[in-house]
């Protein structure tokens, strides 16, 4: 068995929600398994990777922030403490997905889309664009041990090793525990193993307008839903006492 190629690109390569798609050739005979690494300026919402469940399935995710999807990577809280052995002082995002089986039974070419999120990252005094360069995805096949015993085992991720002994569930019990080939990654942006975002930085100066303005939104969207609260419940009152009446 030789070692595949796996080819990634960001699209968009800037905005707030762009996606990691990665192309690479799937053996049938084998599971498909990515496993995505990036900084907590990134994150995943496991619920929207739920919906893509014909594609791909979610294995495991860690790392900080990956339950909180709201705050802005400065203002993170540290992770509780993990069950999982190999975790070391490292904030980054880790991310194993499992790669759906399709019906035909020879191998053809596959596109993998990962949806992922820009955090707000840390207003500067001079704004401009933050360009954060994110490790390109790296994909492992588990196949039999007839297709395996004479092709060298790749390394894999501590965690990704992990989750074969965690989750067993997600791993077919009658192929070899070693993952037997990994899928070279190879990038179209000029960066060998590595992806590029650009994100915007807010400035430091402007922080009290949009204070002021969440502010005012917060209020008007208080009193707006008061009022529609208001309303439905006097409408709600005059039906039942209306209906009273032609009772009575």
């Amino acid at each position: 068995m030789s070692l595949l190629q796996l080819q990634s690109n960001l699209s968009p390569s800037e905005g707030a929600h762009p996606t990691i798609v990665s192309t690479l050739k799937h053996q049938k005979e084998c599971s498909t398994y990515i496993y995505y690494r990036f900084l907590p300026l990134l994150f995943v919402d496991a619920n929207e990777l739920a919906l893509r469940h014909a594609q791909y399935t979610l294995v495991g995710l860690r790392g900080r922030g990956n339950r909180e999807l709201e705050r802005p990577v400065h203002a993170l809280l540290p992770e509780p403490p993990s069950s999982y052995p190999g975790e070391d002082d490292t904030d980054d995002i880790e991310l194993v997905i499992r790669v759906e089986d399709s019906p035909t039974a020879a191998d053809y070419d596959l596109q993998v889309q990962l949806p992922v999120h820009v955090r707000y990252a840390e207003p500067t005094s001079e704004g401009g664009y933050l360009h954060q360069v994110i490790p390109n995805p790296q994909a492992f096949l588990l196949c039999p041990a007839t297709n395996s015993s004479s092709t060298t085992c790749a390394d894999t991720p501590p965690y990704l090793a992990y989750l074969t002994q965690s989750h067993p569930e997600f791993f077919q019990p009658d192929r070899t525990p070693c993952f037997s080939s990994q899928i070279q990654p190879s990038s179209s942006e000029g960066h060998a193993g590595l992806l590029s975002i650009r994100v915007p930085l807010g400035k430091t100066q402007d922080l009290p307008i949009v204070e002021l303005g969440t502010s005012i939104t917060i209020l008007l969207s208080f009193f707006w839903i008061l009022y529609a609260s208001i309303k439905t419940y006097s409408r709600l009152a005059s039906a039942r006492s209306n209906g009273k009446d032609k009772t009575g």
